[in-house]
């Protein structure tokens, strides 16, 4: 499956970077997207090094929906809004997909996470490895 190299949302790019891309889809409505808020905050704090792996969030909701989100659950979210998920092969939230330089999903991670799971995506992550 592929992800097309740039997509464009509201004059906004969801860009496959040299390394990869992790792409987190959400919604404003979603239960278990509100319940993941915390592992999702961690995530971004992760990803905060010159290593690690560049993340996206994208939403089906408009951007003032998003911003009434992220500051509801205390989220601090660079994510482009008004994305049509069915052009990035997601048919639910919260989805997870690791994309490689090149546009193809290595991986998908659907709905809620366990522990492992998160660990998983955690060291990917942080190693900047697709």
């Amino acid at each position: 499956m592929l992800i097309r190299r740039a997509i464009s949302v509201h004059n906004q790019l969801v860009q496959a970077t040299s390394r990869g891309t992790l792409v987190l889809a959400l919604s404003t409505t979603c239960k278990f997207c509100a319940e993941s808020v915390p592992f999702y905050q961690h995530l971004l704090q992760s990803a905060d090094n010159t290593l690690a792996l560049p993340i996206q969030a994208v939403f089906p909701n408009s951007e003032s929906d998003v911003s009434d989100f992220a500051k509801k659950v205390g989220a601090n979210l660079s994510a482009a809004s008004a994305q049509d998920f069915r052009s990035l092969h997601i048919y639910g939230t919260p989805t997870i997909a690791l994309v490689d330089s090149s546009g193809k999903v290595r991986k998908i991670w659907k709905g809620m996470l366990s522990k492992d799971q998160e660990h998983e995506i955690l060291e990917v992550v942080q190693h900047g490895r697709v």
